[in-house]
């Protein structure tokens, strides 16, 4: 099945108070990066969640693919969250993409935001579930500033 046989999902607004996962699906991050997105998210009036392997380190991957899958599997089931900020791109993305739960996007369509290597998640989402997501920053690039943060803003 690809996109072009489902209607286009769009995923709602994000709202002050609303949940987001905060997943590495690709390479490793560095803690102290996402203690800075965590505050900036905290900031907008968001609640990030940092997910169990999020920091996770297994060669060049954050953590196995099966942990990898398990934390993205969990944020796009979960009815709480409302978007997925991926850490950061790298590699190891294209090792899970088989085994998403594509049912669970298409139930309920989540933000879905990062770049670099987690632009073939952006392809598995709109060719499996037909989820328009957004090919921009990574969480760990948050306390920098540009213009996803000043777009934010209230």
């Amino acid at each position: 099945m690809s996109a072009t046989n489902l209607p286009t999902l769009y995923p709602r607004v994000l709202r002050e108070g609303d949940a987001v996962a905060l997943v590495s699906p690709a390479g490793p991050v560095v803690a102290s990066k996402i203690e800075a997105a965590v505050q900036v998210l905290e900031g907008w009036g968001l609640k990030p969640r940092v997910y169990p392997h999020a920091l996770g380190k297994h060669s060049f991957y954050a953590g196995t693919d099966e942990d990898r899958l398990a934390d993205l599997n969990s944020a796009l089931a979960d009815p709480q969250i409302r978007a997925v900020i991926c850490n950061r791109g790298g590699y190891g993305t294209q090792r899970i993409l088989g085994q998403l739960d594509y049912e669970s996007v298409r139930r309920d369509p989540k933000l879905v935001t990062g770049f670099s290597d987690i632009t073939a998640l952006h392809g598995a989402l709109w060719t499996h579930a037909g989820l328009a997501t957004i090919h921009g920053p990574v969480a760990t690039q948050l306390e920098r500033g540009g213009l996803f943060t000043s777009s934010m803003r209230h």
